[in-house]
């Protein structure tokens, strides 16, 4: 009789312990401290009196974003993949013939996430932080010429501590989209001194190693689409 009920028991299981999945991709925005390429940059301006549009500051960032994420008896985890990217420019004219430099930066940046999380019914909810591998990445290139790669710090360090609310289409169908507030903490100083040296040639060498680092640091938020469903176990 014993046996019997723990069999009944056992089978019972699936309905009552489920967990929620998703796999999802989309866009962020992300606004970033970068005090450190900000000074590279401000020396940039200040040496050449000929531009008619002064190199940009970075500020926000856009980019791809891939989550896939597991939540069971209300314990979240999720690992994520996305590249925050944004282009500088200046123009001006020299010599007579236009000019322009642009300069591509990048942070791509590879996560792991915790926290506690809830769903019920169509909406479900997770407050964690993730824990981040970031690669920056610059180059930069003046019209006619070739493209220039940077060589900059390889990866830096960061956690974010975020909110993801998720929210179904329809109970029949296990799509739905999701969004992620998160704010990024970076532990590791990113290096631009050789963006200082690449576009401040003559100037770099008198500059402080100081001014040209920085965390990496601020806001950002993701919107989703995708896979959003219940598995029974």
């Amino acid at each position: 009789m014993k046996k019997i009920y723990i069999l009944l028991v056992v089978l019972s299981l699936p309905p009552l312990i489920s967990a929620q999945v998703w796999v999802t991709a989309g866009y962020g925005f992300s606004w970033l401290n970068t005090d450190g390429a900000d000074f590279v940059i401000d020396h940039y301006n200040d040496a050449r009196n000929y531009l008619s549009k002064e190199l940009d500051k970075p500020g926000a960032f856009t980019g791809f974003g891939i989550n896939g994420g597991l939540n069971f008896i209300s314990i979240q985890m999720d690992v994520r993949y996305n590249s925050r990217s944004t282009q500088l420019t200046s123009e001006g004219v020299v010599n007579g013939t236009n000019f322009k430099r642009e300069i591509d930066m990048s942070f791509n940046s590879f996560g792991l996430g915790f926290g506690y999380g809830a769903f019920e019914d169509m909406i479900g909810y997770g407050v964690g932080l993730t824990i981040e591998i970031i690669s920056p990445e610059i180059s930069t290139r003046i019209t006619g010429s070739t493209e220039t790669k940077v060589d900059i710090t390889s990866f830096s360090t960061a956690v974010s501590p975020q909110v993801i609310l998720m929210i179904k289409l329809s109970e029949d169908i296990p799509l739905g989209f999701t969004i992620r507030p998160y704010y990024t903490i970076g532990f590791d100083e990113i290096d631009y001194s050789e963006l200082n040296k690449t576009i401040n040639p003559a100037t770099y060498a008198n500059d402080q190693a100081d001014d040209q680092v920085s965390k990496l640091k601020g806001f950002g938020i993701e919107l989703q689409f995708g896979l959003i469903t219940s598995l029974g176990f």
